[in-house]
């Protein structure tokens, strides 16, 4: 279950309405990036980007999250939006992966963690024929957030 930190719960505030009066995530969300983790570390409200260790195999980077699907209301008043897939492939093999998780973060020049989730099974990134595709499927509702990053 993706558990958000202080600064997406902060930008949701700040944005209210302005996240689905466009027709797309605004503020925080809409320049989000994607990336993996690679320590066993919990998420939690006050996690930092600075808690995570980031793979470092052969042509890994953070992924840009855009477009966003949505938002589109749901029964409870509240907004899903959903991710494009993101798509961490090894490049090769000298570097073995084990990725315990994935976060969003903000793409500013000072980047904060936005949220993120501890997969239930670690994904191992071996050979250049592994991948780990996500996507990122939030609810929003009154300043608050649920949903997964899910691993497909």
């Amino acid at each position: 279950m993706f558990v958000p930190c202080a600064p997406l719960l902060k930008g949701l505030l700040a944005d209210g309405v302005g996240i689905v009066a466009s027709g797309l995530p605004s503020g925080v969300l809409k320049q989000a990036k994607m990336g993996l983790f690679t320590n066993q570390v919990p998420i939690n409200l006050n996690t930092l980007l600075s808690d995570l260790v980031q793979p470092t195999y052969t042509g890994y980077a953070l992924l840009a999250v855009t477009p966003w699907t949505g938002p589109v209301r749901q029964s409870d008043g509240s907004y899903q939006v959903i991710s494009p897939d993101c798509v961490f492939q090894m490049q090769d093999s000298t570097k073995p992966t084990v990725a315990y998780g994935a976060f969003l973060q903000t793409s500013d020049a000072q980047p904060e963690l936005l949220g993120g989730v501890v997969f239930d099974t670690p994904v191992a990134l071996q050979t250049w024929e592994d991948a780990a595709v996500i996507v990122a499927q939030l609810e929003l509702l009154a300043g608050s957030v649920s949903g997964d990053l899910t691993l497909l």
